[in-house]
């Protein structure tokens, strides 16, 4: 799981809303990761910026889609 402490104000604000998201839905983040064939980690790195680039952009716009949360 990402370090939600050690993130900014609004990365942690975000990452709660995702996880409302899935959990609403039934479901979580690990679970929507692995119906994707992403590892966690990779969506950990990308959600707070770790990980940048096409790709992870793509990831994190997945993500937020899938959970339901419009920013």
């Amino acid at each position: 799981m990402a370090d939600v402490k050690s993130m900014p104000a609004h990365l942690k604000m975000r990452h709660g809303r995702i996880r409302a998201g899935f959990i609403a839905k039934g479901s979580s983040l690990t679970a929507w990761s692995a119906s994707q064939g992403l590892a966690r980690q990779n969506v950990d790195k990308a959600l707070p910026g770790q990980w940048t680039g096409p790709k992870a952009k793509q990831v994190v716009e997945r993500v937020l889609a899938a959970a339901g949360v419009r920013e």
